[in-house]
């Protein structure tokens, strides 16, 4: 989901809920299937997710972004700090918080 590949719609649905059907309907921007994908990634984890997480720190939804800054924090990803760096200049303020937050998570692991 978080590269915008197509899915099981009980995936969908389990991710994104009652708007998840509206989704699956093509009722909803397409961003929000690759939002859920990585939200789902705060539950579930698994390093192949990386380089696709990395890659989803450019996208052009914002909501997209911020999420990414949160799984990056949770999992204390070190692998994606120089994305997420880059989004502490990100025009959207709630992506530069998570950002900010997400930087922060991974130093306290170093230090």
């Amino acid at each position: 989901m978080l590269a915008g590949a197509e899915v099981d719609d009980d995936l969908v649905i389990a991710l994104g809920g009652a708007h998840g059907e509206r989704f699956l309907a093509g009722h909803d921007a397409p961003y929000w299937g690759r939002v859920w994908g990585a939200r789902g990634l705060l539950y579930v984890w698994n390093d192949a997710a990386t380089p696709e997480l990395i890659e989803a720190s450019v996208d052009p939804s914002w909501r997209l972004r911020e999420m990414v800054a949160k799984v990056v924090a949770k999992r204390r990803l070190d692998d994606a700090a120089s994305a997420v760096a880059q989004l502490c200049g990100d025009p959207v303020p709630r992506v530069r918080q998570a950002a900010e937050r997400a930087l922060a998570a991974i130093s306290r692991d170093q230090g």
